[in-house]
């Protein structure tokens, strides 16, 4: 067992392996925000993206890296370009009802302990996953999401969106 919850509805939702701190070993990026133990889908004051850093001979020490109701994935980009790992996390079972309820945040590294969420949007709603790259070819990380809007509200609909980023991360602003 590399971890365990003592919430019987934790929400496991996503979980990859990949070393974000750049020691040589493999962390687990992990989320939880799986919400169908209720019907329809509610989001959970305790779910959020996480990490299992690997600290050797297959002991792993899980770390909060922020709360977000319905976190259902995350990936890793140096999205500042400061030459660390920061992370883009989205939301599908967020509590929509809240208009200020957030589909997708940005993760900022500061020293592979902190990180800092920074709000990117609540519109669209049910984010289902992300996928990070430089679309443009200008050299920023945009991030493409799709939506599964399959319980109201739907107000704020997306199935495919691109992200392109106009360089306002990498000078420090929100």
């Amino acid at each position: 067992m590399l971890f365990k919850s003592s919430n019987e509805d934790f929400g496991s939702s996503m979980m990859t392996v990949y070393d974000y701190d750049k020691d040589g070993d493999q962390d687990i990026l992990y989320t939880n925000g799986d919400a169908f133990d209720y019907i329809p889908p509610q989001g959970r004051p305790w779910h959020g993206a996480n990490i299992l850093e690997n600290k050797g001979n297959l002991n792993f020490e899980f770390r909060r890296l922020c709360y977000l109701t319905g976190t259902t994935y995350m990936k890793p980009a140096d999205v500042d370009n400061d030459g660390d790992v920061d992370f883009f996390a989205v939301s599908t079972w967020n509590l929509w009802d809240d208009p200020e309820a957030q589909s997708m945040v940005w993760l900022e590294n500061i020293d592979n302990v902190q990180f800092v969420k920074h709000n990117i949007t609540n519109n669209p709603s049910h984010l289902l996953c992300c996928e990070p790259g430089d679309y443009n070819g200008d050299g920023l990380i945009d991030v493409v999401t799709c939506g599964m809007h399959t319980f109201p509200p739907y107000d704020r609909l997306g199935r495919i969106t691109l992200w392109l980023n106009n360089g306002v991360l990498n000078k420090g602003n929100n």
